[in-house]
């Protein structure tokens, strides 16, 4: 996995004012914990509260089908190890007559039961579409699996599409999705559905109508805000807005649908970025099944709108942690090379840092889905199951820590530095690590500083820095199997 640190320090001088300014951004770090699949086009990650347990679902394209060249299926991988190591638990294959198994949404509900819910397509575009819903649970912390019911069957006239599903209690399921027409129309609606025993029976139907000037609606997300208030969103074909609304009785009513400003295009799908101890809220959204277009974030603050483009990518996933702030990545494709970028907001998403680069490398495939999964693990970490575009688009996991307060050690750290910040020499310790191959010092724009030659066996070295400008350098570590970066502050 890839460990990137936000560094901070006291504010003892003007001097280590300024290097904090200048150091308030995350870091490279170490990739591991690939989940072994083939091509991906779009996964979600949850963790258990309870038990830390790691589940990741993912659709995977099947290169070896015999009948069709466009199949995937859906792979259930579980961790307890936060993402060092993972195991494939089960798969939701296709039948014969099927076309494939796609958009895996995942939740997990108080006491600790996994939910998981798929769309089955029996045909597709140009044919009429053809797709249920299937739910699927685990109630033993992600080690078995068993189908439970079709929260929506297809018929004559609509299809299911984007399911996305949250949970509280001991089986109560909050569950959107949009209704397309079967005959490949473009009429559409976004449904809310609910159900108070862990998903043997659904209820509570909502069907949220059209706003005036669309035809079509889609991309719908669902989130607990404040107060256990549900969260839903959707867009618009014909006008460049998201469209909310909220319930404070668990879906029973729902308030009116308000708009946001404008966004940079419509036809997208939304992601809804909310706390439970916030009232306040943000919206992404961008086009699917693309490589680089807009994505626009759209906050909820004080009952206004305020809506702006961030940057030209796919797959933008966001989270808030428990401090406020506002964590944003995505992919993107520069030229020949494959970036997930990085975004933060310390003022509930009206302005955004500058994007910095969490890793970095040269572009073989892209997955073309709508979505990864980026949450906040039991450990504080920001946890990102993504599909890496330098590697066939295959699933992997991507671990950082969020902005803290100092320049301070953390207890599963492998490399220890002291002192920190440093005018003269810098020592380094290599805790829990394997054989390093290098020891390199670089500055921001990933240039060479300093080599030091490493030896077998060798786990402590030393840094002399007393002649390079003062500033905010990267320690880079690399093993056999991973790079471990670490922030070094030179005063």
């Amino acid at each position: 996995m890839i460990m990137t640190r936000f560094i901070f320090i006291e504010r003892n001088t003007i001097l280590l004012f300024m290097l904090m300014l200048l150091c308030n951004m995350p870091l490279w770090g170490q990739l591991d914990g690939s989940l072994d699949t083939e091509r991906v086009t779009e996964l979600e990650c949850v963790q258990s509260n309870l038990t830390n347990t790691f589940v990741a679902s993912s659709m995977e394209y099947i290169s070896s089908h015999p009948t069709a060249w466009n199949v995937e299926r859906i792979l259930i991988h579980r961790s307890a190890d936060f993402g060092a190591t993972w195991t494939l638990i089960d798969s939701i294959e296709v039948l014969p007559a099927e076309i494939t198994m796609g958009d895996p949404a995942l939740t997990i509900d108080d006491s600790g039961n996994f939910y998981l819910v798929v769309m089955r397509m029996y045909s597709a575009y140009p044919s009429p579409y053809d797709i249920d819903l299937e739910l699927y649970k685990s109630v033993d912390d992600g080690q078995t699996w068993s189908f439970v019911s079709k929260p929506f069957i297809s018929n004559a006239e609509f299809s299911a599409d984007y399911p996305k599903i949250v949970a509280r209690g001991n089986g109560e399921l909050y569950l959107t999705y949009s209704l397309i027409e079967s005959n490949g129309g473009y009429e559409s609606k976004v449904i809310f559905q609910k159900s108070m025993d862990g998903g043997l029976s659904w209820g509570n139907v909502h069907e949220f109508s059209i706003p005036e000037g669309e035809q079509v609606i889609m991309g719908s997300d669902i989130s607990w805000g404040s107060d256990e208030k549900l969260n839903i969103t959707f867009s618009g074909i014909f006008n460049s807005r998201i469209y909310h609304a909220h319930s404070i009785d668990y879906g029973l009513n729902w308030s009116d649908i308000s708009l946001s400003t404008p966004g940079e295009t419509s036809a997208n799908i939304t992601k809804l970025i909310s706390h439970t101890n916030f009232d306040y809220f943000g919206v992404l959204s961008h086009k699917a099944h693309n490589v680089n277009t807009p994505i626009t974030f759209h906050s909820f603050l004080n009952g206004n709108w305020h809506s702006q483009t961030l940057a030209n990518g796919a797959y933008a996933q966001g989270v808030i942690t428990n401090d406020g702030l506002i964590h944003i990545v995505y992919n993107q494709k520069a030229g020949n090379d494959f970036l997930i970028k990085y975004v933060s907001s310390f003022d509930k998403g009206l302005n955004f840092s500058e994007p910095t680069v969490l890793y970095s490398s040269g572009f073989t495939a892209d997955g073309n889905g709508e979505y990864q999964s980026l949450i906040i693990g039991t450990d504080g970490k920001c946890y990102l199951t993504f599909c890496d575009w330098g590697d066939n688009s295959k699933a992997k996991l991507l671990v950082f820590q969020p902005y803290s307060l100092g320049v301070e050690e953390y207890e599963n750290d492998n490399i220890h530095v002291y002192p920190n910040p440093a005018s003269k020499i810098i020592n380094i310790e290599l805790i829990n690590s394997s054989q390093a191959r290098s020891v390199k010092l670089l500055n921001l724009e990933g240039s060479l500083i300093k080599e030091i030659p490493v030896e077998n066996s060798q786990t402590k070295y030393e840094f002399n820095i007393s002649k390079i400008p003062v500033g905010c350098y990267i320690l880079l570590i690399e093993e056999d199997n991973r790079y471990l970066l670490k922030k070094v502050l030179k005063h």
